[in-house]
């Protein structure tokens, strides 16, 4: 019971502007999001508006509520609906005989009927009627207004959710640009580890090409000053610790071979750097075979590149 008071008080004060932006921040949160909240805000004002039509409002209170409540039409207009409201209950009951002279000055006033004051119910009743009736109309009025307000809730709430699912979609769009920069930055460190050091070397990258006896696959053409190719030999699976590579002419003679290569990632792929002396090479075409040492020892074949070398003259 007493936390219901203290709720109370904070949302009168709310809506006299006396609370911090904190505060009003947080039961504007509630408002919207809380249909408990938003009857009981509604429930809030009325009170407000009640103790202001009766004059229970404290002189302070009384100024908050005429320079701050009152800053809408809908205020103004449900303010004066409960002190019309309250005028009519008043005159209802002033209506009622106190007194023998007053029953005297009826009869004078209807000579005709007996008992005047059997009129009373019945002008009571109509002004009743007439005052509910005009009742029921503001009510109407008011609800539509709670409707509208309603309304305007579920707009704001919609786009609140709107909005937090475009920050969702941007904040995923940067984090795939982020990854997209990270894979740039890695495929530019890659590439400068296998630059040459010094003219003497010249690099070219291979990738799963042609079998044996297809002919054609890349052409490496190599400068006149070279004196070492390096190869970096791309492909996609890497189950072994250590790899071998091997390189036969089109005659099916093996020029070179090299054991023990440590494969690097690579764009989510592997890759094993071979350097090949370039006297090794004339100008032919070859076919390079990729094979990975086994947990048992063997050698397991993991991929095949063909490629052809050109040796420019000075």
């Amino acid at each position: 019971m007493e936390n219901e008071v203290i709720k109370e008080e904070l949302l009168t004060r709310y809506l006299l502007g006396q609370l911090s932006d904190e505060e009003q921040k947080h039961i504007e949160e509630d408002y919207f999001v809380d249909d408990e909240s938003f009857e009981r805000l509604l429930a809030a004002e009325r009170d407000l508006i009640d103790a202001y039509v009766r004059g229970e409002l404290s002189e302070a209170d009384g100024e908050r509520f005429e320079n701050y409540f009152l800053c809408t039409e809908d205020r103004r207009e449900r303010v004066e609906l409960a002190r019309e409201w309250r005028s009519f209950v008043a005159r209802v009951s002033a209506a009622r005989p106190k007194d023998e002279p007053a029953r005297l000055s009826l009869r004078r006033r209807f000579p005709g009927i007996k008992n005047p004051w059997v009129l009373l119910p019945l002008a009571a009743t109509v002004l009743l009627l007439l005052g509910a009736g005009w009742l029921m109309i503001r009510m109407l009025s008011l609800n539509l207004k709670l409707e509208q307000m309603q309304q305007e809730r579920a707009a704001y709430e919609r786009k609140e959710r709107e909005l937090e699912q475009q920050v969702a979609d941007e904040r995923q769009l940067s984090e795939q640009l982020r990854d997209e920069l990270e894979r740039t930055r890695r495929d530019l460190e890659d590439q400068s580890q296998i630059a040459p050091s010094q003219s003497s070397i010249v690099s070219f990258v291979l990738s799963l090409g042609l079998t044996r006896g297809e002919g054609g696959g890349r052409r490496l053409v190599i400068p006149p000053h070279a004196k070492q190719v390096r190869l970096q030999l791309r492909f996609n699976v890497s189950d072994y610790s250590s790899y071998s590579a091997s390189i036969e002419d089109e005659e099916g003679r093996r020029v070179l071979s090299r054991s023990g290569l440590k494969a690097l990632s690579s764009n989510g792929g592997k890759r094993v750097v071979l350097t090949v002396p370039v006297g090794a090479l004339g100008d032919e075409d070859y076919i390079l075979t990729l094979g990975g040492v086994a947990s048992t020892g063997e050698l397991e074949s993991v991929a095949e590149y063909s490629f052809s070398v050109v040796k420019k003259r000075k």
